[in-house]
């Protein structure tokens, strides 16, 4: 049997290039997929020189734009009729409202609507696998949030922190009725929470993207952040990609302790589920806001 294969996103940097790292030492193939060529050459390089028979591919997309995203799915189902893996890491928090090509929202979309797309145009492969797993890399900042459904492009109200937990707890919810439409598909569904750790997107944040109560407990908060390394925040993407111990098993939670547990309880409600996944996929097979 040919070595497992598995597809990292936003796998350049931070937490997406160590789990891509780990992902490698555990004798996968892998994809890392960005928008920078030059770094994600560069980067894969690298890691076929640290490890010796390694297989590290970068290919190039824009993780914002759902039709990107449908020609990269294309592209992967062409080279790789088979996936193992398929971790969603890639996901965007902004000190400033943005908006994609496609007309939405940039942290909802990337961390929501692309990351949907991306998986079901890729079921081919991931049912070609015995068992497969599909990882969302998301976040304990879904426990701060609501599900609000009347502003998902957040043009009433933006601020980085508030809108990132909403697309997480939305991206649970999503990834908790994708895993029971696939539950007997061999096809499993798990999310993470990596804990803080200091990468590029964090070390961008701003006190003005918080919570005022938070912003009081900001020179902690980034203390927190640069104390823990980019390995160990991605220890629990790697278990969920790779501990033989989960196999078979969807919906489950990692905390960033690298063990089982449970997302919040809105999280875990299915009827809401399935009410944010009927709204949403109707975004992601329209493809444009507009």
């Amino acid at each position: 049997m040919s070595d497992p294969t598995a597809v990292v996103t936003g796998g350049t940097a931070g937490i997406g290039r160590a789990t891509a790292e780990g992902l490698t030492s555990n004798g996968y193939n892998v994809i890392i997929v960005g928008h920078n060529r030059e770094r994600g050459e560069r980067v894969a390089g690298d890691m076929r020189e640290r490890t010796v028979g390694a297989r590290v591919t970068f290919v190039v997309a824009d993780l914002t734009s759902l039709d990107d995203v449908g020609l990269l799915a294309q592209r992967l189902l062409q080279r790789y009729p088979r996936l193992d893996v398929l971790v969603h890491n890639f996901g965007g928090m902004y000190a400033e409202r943005r908006v994609t090509r496609d007309g939405y929202e940039a942290t909802f979309a990337t961390n929501v609507l692309t990351p949907l797309r991306l998986t079901l145009q890729l079921l081919p492969a991931l049912r070609a696998a015995t068992t497969s797993r599909v990882v969302f890399v998301n976040s304990d900042a879904h426990k701060f949030a609501k599900p609000d459904l009347d502003d998902l492009n957040a043009d009433r109200f933006y601020r980085g922190f508030d809108v990132h937990a909403r697309a997480k707890l939305l991206q649970l919810l999503v990834a908790r009725h994708l895993g029971n439409q696939l539950a007997d598909s061999g096809v499993s569904v798990l999310s993470v929470n990596p804990g803080g750790t200091w990468t590029e997107q964090v070390a961008a944040m701003t006190p003005k993207m918080m919570p005022p109560m938070m912003r009081l407990w900001w020179p902690m908060i980034r203390f927190v952040q640069r104390r823990r390394s980019t390995e160990k925040a991605a220890q629990p993407a790697i278990r969920a990609a790779t501990d033989p111990g989960l196999a078979g098993r969807t919906g489950l939670w990692i905390s960033e302790n690298n063990k089982v547990g449970q997302p919040s309880g809105t999280a875990r409600d299915d009827q809401l589920a399935a009410r944010v996944y009927e709204r949403i996929i109707h975004m992601v097979d329209g493809s444009s806001a507009r």
